[in-house]
């Protein structure tokens, strides 16, 4: 038999050590690894941390990981868990007790207690891996009940652990009817229905009650931070701490909001609530916000009375007076700050798109030149001006004809609905061929936020619509009646109604009943309607009907004479 080198002879007590003193007989023709069983290192569980943990803060209790180093003369790095009664077993040190310490706290005991054994040493203690705990939620969340957080989570991770908080809904008794099979009614005559719609009461996000093992309870408001991010207000869990989230008290009292702050509106009221308080739930102010000014309305007593007070806001550091329930804050706004006032250009300028204004001091003039001018191909004749800020302005006549048949409506009242039906935006009165061409700056008008300037294209060309055989753009001729585009366009159709036949002028909009010598321009359009389909056999019907009763009218007449 060959001698074992030393090297092999070496690895083999090593790999005899990993058997716990057993002895088993070890061949030099088969793998080690399939012969010894090697213990893997077991893997440590990563957490999700906002950052380094702080040794300040931190409070260790049983179950947390820490690493038990020696260094200088002699060197000792050992991993050490917190046990369940709170004490950490140290090698060659002995029990130390640092449950509740916090990081720091138990290093400086832990080097003073390892001092007597490692007099010249320096000792270390570091947390490498955090335990876990238990933490109970109750009320107003969706899933009340006991939760696994680790020593790092907040409070937000418990509530969405639960399903966050109670989403309120109708709540539908079912209560029976006091006699089966018929309704019944109160004292006052109204009827009891079995079913009645109850509302759900809403959950508090600024009275969440945190209860520690000892007993000792707190408040936090949660809310404060939702909305300002503050994580004073989200605070780390402890082992076994009891959440509770109760539902509004409306005894308690509420605060309302208005104006320039980005979430107006009711919210709870907390002893302490200071103005500042109030707008940082509202989401804090707007950029227009009128802080200097910022009105409190208070009610006196159990009357109507109310007394106003007044804050200034400006000052980051300033909190305004403390509120009292049911106080109303409102905060106004700066009037037109910063309006971001514009007017656009369509269609034949050199440069079409957006141009930025100041209200009542910008001319049409001003913005053509802007644009760069008018292009070779623009029609100035039937360029206008839209003022889309007018849309905005409501109209109570239009809004009662809309609520009404056109069978109700007098032939103006139609009229008028039918005319206010077509306009997309009112048109500005303004002559661009004389301001441009002839230089009339008389007609010069000034522009207003949202105007639309629209400069169509030059077409020389009339539109031909409806009954005729080749309907149609036919080649401007000036001059020319509406006849002749007919004609162009082949002729009227076989059920052409001529009597009815329109001229749309292209400038205004107006429906005009041609003649011969009504001029025509460029764009306008000509529109020949179609007849009426009749069903003859109904009208000979009709007729006959209407006749019978007539005749039968005479005949009893004369009956009775």
């Amino acid at each position: 038999m060959r001698p074992i080198p030393t090297l092999t002879f070496v690895s083999l007590l090593a790999f005899g050590s990993l058997t716990f003193g057993q002895l088993k007989k070890i061949t030099l023709d088969q793998p080690i690894g399939e012969q010894v069983a090697i213990p893997k290192p077991r893997p440590t569980e990563i957490v999700a941390l906002e950052g380094p943990v702080d040794p300040r803060s931190y409070r260790l209790g049983p179950g947390d990981r820490m690493e038990f180093g020696v260094w200088g003369g002699i060197e000792l790095q050992e991993d050490v868990t917190v046990a369940p009664d709170g004490n950490l077993a140290l090698p060659n040190v002995g029990i130390v007790p640092v449950a509740g310490m916090t990081i720091a706290d138990a290093e400086s005991l832990v080097a003073k207690t390892a001092a007597q054994v490692y007099p010249r040493a320096r000792v270390t203690l570091r947390l490498t891996g955090v335990r876990k705990l238990l933490a109970a939620v109750s009320g107003a969340v969706m899933n009340p009940g006991t939760y696994e957080l680790t020593a790092v989570d907040r409070l937000s991770a418990l509530i969405a652990m639960a399903g966050g908080f109670w989403e309120p809904e109708a709540k539908t008794t079912t209560e029976e009817p006091r006699h089966k099979g018929r309704e019944t009614a109160d004292k006052t005559g109204r009827e009891e229905h079995p079913l009645e719609q109850v509302p759900e009461p809403l959950p508090s996000q600024r009275h969440i009650v945190i209860t520690d093992r000892a007993g000792q309870s707190r408040s936090v408001d949660y809310l404060r931070y939702i909305r300002t991010g503050d994580a004073g207000f989200n605070p780390v869990l402890t082992d076994g701490d009891q959440v509770h989230i109760p539902v509004i008290d409306r005894e308690v009292g509420t605060l309302n909001i208005f104006g320039a702050v980005k979430s107006p509106g009711e919210y709870e009221y907390v002893p302490g609530d200071r103005v500042r308080d109030l707008v940082e739930l509202a989401g804090s102010a707007r950029s227009d916000a009128l802080l200097e000014t910022v009105e409190i309305v208070r009610f006196k007593g159990f009357g109507e009375t109310v007394q106003i007070l007044t804050a200034d806001l400006r000052n980051p550091a300033e909190r305004g007076p403390e509120l009292m329930m049911d106080d109303r804050v409102f905060i106004r706004a700066i009037p037109k700050y910063r309006q971001k006032q514009y007017v656009k250009v369509t269609g034949e300028v050199k440069y079409p798109g957006l141009y930025p204004i100041e209200e009542d001091k910008v001319k049409l003039t001003d913005i053509i030149t802007a644009c760069g001018g008018f292009t070779l191909k623009a029609n100035l004749e039937n360029a206008r001006v839209r003022r889309w800020s007018l849309t905005e302005v409501e109209d109570p006549e239009f809004d009662r004809l809309s609520a009404m048949t056109v069978a109700d409506m007098s032939n103006m009242e139609y009229e008028y609905f039918k005319n206010r039906s077509r306009e997309e935006a009112p048109e500005v009165v303004v002559d661009f061929v004389k301001l441009f061409q002839n230089s009339n700056e008389a007609l010069d008008i000034v522009l207003k936020d949202k105007d639309e300037i629209e400069v169509p294209p030059l077409l020389p060309t009339v539109k031909v619509a409806g009954q005729v055989n080749n309907p149609g753009l036919v080649n401007y001729e000036p001059g020319k009646s509406y006849e002749y585009y007919i004609n162009k366009t082949g002729g009227y159709s076989w059920n052409a109604r001529k009597s009815k036949l329109r001229l749309i002028k292209a400038q205004s909009g107006t429906w005009l009943k041609p003649h011969k010598s009504t001029q025509i321009d460029i764009g306008d359009t000509i529109f020949v309607p179609e007849k009426k389909e009749y069903d003859y056999w109904e009208l000979v019907k009709d007729m006959l009907l209407v006749t019978t009763q007539v005749a039968t009218i005479i005949v009893v007449t004369r009956t009775i004479r």
